[in-house]
């Protein structure tokens, strides 16, 4: 090593060899480091709002819990055309504007640590207002809809299972 430390020029043998390692380790980790990043996310790009016979809005929706024990029910619209809505959780009571025609459009719940999503194809008309809901009906069960702006469903499915902590949830009696 001292030799080493000599070769290099370092005058005060190990301890300097110890810091100069120390900021060549932190460089090369930094250099390879810097090298790994992730692959940017395409998201749902809404259309304008410039034609509203053509346009029409999707929003979730939250329902207050029933008692002091559970969490607030937020829907929300999680995905349209297999393109992830941008903060999609976070502003479920933001409309997301679609063009009229045929879409897939993934419905998202979440109460406390349970969710559950659903994909729906739906035939959007133009100038319509469209509302996503769902009805907790146990705990593992739960109805998910779309409803137009008179209140009609426009489509439903019943899901079957809601996942909580990445596993099912599976009802265990003792």
């Amino acid at each position: 090593m001292r030799l080493l430390c000599r070769a290099l020029g370092l005058q005060s043998g190990m301890k300097t060899y110890g810091r100069y390692m120390n900021k060549i380790t932190l460089t090369i980790a930094i250099v390879f480091l810097s090298a790994c990043q992730t692959t940017p996310v395409n998201y749902y790009k809404p259309p304008t709002q410039s034609d509203t016979q053509e346009v029409s809005s999707l929003i979730g929706s939250r329902v207050k819990p029933d008692n002091i024990f559970h969490d607030y029910e937020t829907t929300y619209v999680l995905a349209i055309d297999g393109l992830p809505v941008k903060g999609a959780r976070g502003s479920f009571n933001t409309p997301v504007y679609i063009e009229a025609g045929k879409h897939v459009v993934q419905i998202a719940n979440k109460q406390g640590t349970l969710l559950a999503n659903v994909a729906f194809d739906i035939d959007v008309k133009g100038g319509e207002k469209y509302v996503a809901r769902t009805e907790v009906l146990d705990l593992e069960n739960i109805r998910v809809w779309i409803e137009n702006g008179d209140g009609e469903r426009v489509t439903h499915i019943l899901v079957g299972a809601r996942i909580s902590g990445g596993s099912v949830i599976v009802p265990v009696f003792m």
